[in-house]
């Protein structure tokens, strides 16, 4: 276990207390991004938090499928890059409560960071409402994971603890803030500093708020984009993914951006 997250993990629960994941999360949402992290990563994808796992969840794992890397984490946790999230017929165990829904919208994040500017994406290839069959979805995911990785584009989020708990509001706007900022400087600004990237995109108003002058001090251009759920209308949600293409492709043009603050 590295030292900075079990650093940073004790903090966090000194802040968000009993709704603080235990460390066997955080452990395991590390080892899926670090799978996926590029050999340079020139574009970090700055999110807010995974949703909150349960420890009951954590007995979960990805089946065993010919088509995945062998090395590939399978242990289930609520997190974008792991693979059985939001896909139950690919899990040992079924999760019925909370449901296990995943991110879709987080992956189609993903696909315009890959698609050429001025392309759209092709989004309905993992989503269950278009590709029906799990296993194809599954060969599809990795697909674009494996691009992702080769086109240096990697996700990190700013709190390594959840901050969402199915069913439940989010903490209050101060909380988020605190925790935000707080997980930045135990442990998230070490990595984002130490991967040398040549642009940062804050996925949500709020992190781009409490990180401000933290993002300012790395002297790399950064910017940030609305949140795929906020609401705004389909003509904004496909500007904010036509960006995601422009960056990916050319990270320099996040200097380019209007401002969310």
């Amino acid at each position: 276990m590295s030292s900075d997250l079990k650093s940073a993990h004790g903090r966090l629960t000194s802040i968000l207390g009993q709704d603080a994941e235990p460390i066997e999360v955080l452990e395991r949402a590390e080892a899926h991004r670090a799978f996926w992290r590029p050999t340079r990563a020139r574009v970090i994808l700055l999110a807010e938090s995974h949703v909150y796992t349960r420890v009951s969840e954590l007995s979960c794992s990805l089946r065993v499928f010919a088509p995945l890397p062998l090395d590939l984490p399978r242990g289930f946790v609520s997190l974008v890059y792991s693979l059985g999230y939001g896909e139950d017929a690919l899990l040992d165990q079924t999760i019925t409560s909370p449901r296990n829904s995943g991110t879709p919208q987080f992956w189609k994040i993903f696909q315009s960071c890959i698609a050429k500017p001025g392309i759209t994406a092709d989004y309905g290839s993992v989503q269950k409402t278009r590709t029906h069959d799990s296993m194809l979805r599954l060969r599809n995911k990795v697909l674009v994971l494996e691009r992702l990785r080769e086109s240096g584009v990697w996700l990190l989020d700013a709190s390594i603890a959840a901050l969402y708990l199915p069913g439940q509001e989010k903490p209050l706007a101060r909380l988020r803030k605190e925790v935000l900022q707080a997980s930045w400087d135990e442990y998230v600004g070490g990595v984002v500093e130490s991967s040398e990237p040549t642009a940062i995109l804050c996925i949500g108003v709020g992190v781009a708020r409490a990180l401000q002058t933290r993002l300012d001090r790395l002297r790399v251009p950064w910017a940030g984009v609305h949140q795929p759920q906020d609401r705004l209308s389909t003509q904004e949600h496909a500007r904010i993914h036509a960006s995601y293409s422009e960056i990916c492709y050319e990270p320099r043009n996040v200097s380019l951006l209007p401002s969310v603050l």
